[in-house]
C-alpha cells in the first residue's frame, strides 16, 4: 500500500526540524546579545571581589588544631624509639601533612608553614633514615616547636 504524499511529508518534516533548530539558535543569540548589552549582573560583581586570606590569628588556631597531636608525639620521641614506632609516626605525619596542606596561609606565616610541611615530609620516611639523621630530625622538630610558642 502506497501512502499518498509520503515524499512531501518527509521533506516537510526535515524542513520543520531545521526551522525549529534555526529559530532556537536565533532566539539564543538574541538572548545573549540582550544580556551582553545590559552589562554585568550585580551578583557577578560581588563574586569577583578580591578575597582576603585568613588572619594570622585564625591561621594559628587552625594550624594548632592540626599540628599539635603530631608534635605531642614527636616531642616525646627519642632516637631509640624511632626504630620501633617509625611506621605509625610516619603515617601520622602523612595524615597531618595532608590536612596541613589544605590550610589557607597568610603571608606572615608562609615560612612556618613551609618549614612544617617539609619537616612532616621528612618524618614520613623516618624509618629509612640513619641514626644521625633521625637525631637531626628530632632536633629540627624540637627547634621548630620551641621557636613557635603559640602552638602550645
Amino acid at each position: 500500500m502506497k501512502w499518498p504524499f509520503s515524499k512531501k511529508r518527509t521533506v516537510w518534516d526535515k524542513l520543520w526540524v531545521l526551522g525549529v533548530f534555526v529559530s532556537l539558535a536565533l532566539a539564543g543569540s538574541i538572548y545573549g546579545v540582550v544580556l551582553a548589552l545590559r552589562g554585568p549582573s550585580p551578583i557577578a560583581s560581588i563574586s569577583t571581589a578580591a578575597y582576603s586570606g585568613p588572619t594570622l590569628k585564625a591561621y594559628r588556631i587552625e594550624a594548632r588544631d592540626i599540628i599539635r597531636p603530631f608534635f605531642d608525639q614527636a616531642r616525646q620521641m627519642t632516637p631509640a624509639d624511632l626504630s620501633v614506632v617509625g611506621g605509625p609516626i610516619g603515617q601520622l605525619a602523612a595524615k597531618t601533612q595532608e590536612r596541613f596542606l589544605r590550610l589557607r596561609v597568610p603571608t606572615e606565616a608562609k615560612d612556618f608553614h613551609l618549614a612544617t610541611v617539609l619537616l612532616l615530609d621528612r618524618w614520613q620516611g623516618v624509618t629509612g633514615l640513619k641514626a644521625t639523621e633521625q637525631a637531626e630530625l628530632l632536633g629540627r622538630t624540637q627547634s621548630l616547636i620551641e621557636g613557635n610558642a603559640w602552638i602550645w
